[in-house]
């Protein structure tokens, strides 16, 4: 394959100008080494997809990184580093955007105790 065409880590198109090497794909993330992945398009499915993501290797990336978070194989903490973010808070608004939600029975539970607790209390005052 023509070193031209090959985008390290995330996707390989044919005569597509791509912006992103890995560095610009994975950001700071912390992971300098690790396993590529090369996928093969033919250039009208690239050119399609394009259309909705600009930035197809991101792209491929962060559905990768989404699905095995929604897997669970993946921890928060392993999905800031994949992605490149400084804050969870980055990570929340990712997982947000990917209608990931962390809100388990427990936390409902809680909550719901937490809110039986405050009318209590102001029930009392009143």
């Amino acid at each position: 394959m023509d070193p031209a065409r090959r985008l390290p880590g995330a996707l390989r198109r044919g005569p597509l100008t791509t912006k992103g090497t890995r560095k610009e794909i994975l950001g700071d993330s912390g992971y300098n080494d690790g396993m590529q992945i090369t996928l093969d398009l033919p250039e009208d499915v690239a050119r399609h997809l394009s259309v909705r993501w600009q930035d197809l290797p991101r792209a491929a990336l962060e559905s990768l990184v989404a699905e095995a978070y929604r897997a669970e194989l993946l921890t928060a903490e392993q999905v800031r580093l994949l992605l490149g973010y400084s804050t969870r808070m980055q990570v929340d608004e990712f997982l947000k955007q990917h209608e990931i939600y962390d809100y388990t029975l427990e936390d409902f539970e809680q909550d719901r105790e937490t809110l039986r607790q405050l009318r209590q209390r102001e029930q009392a005052r009143a």
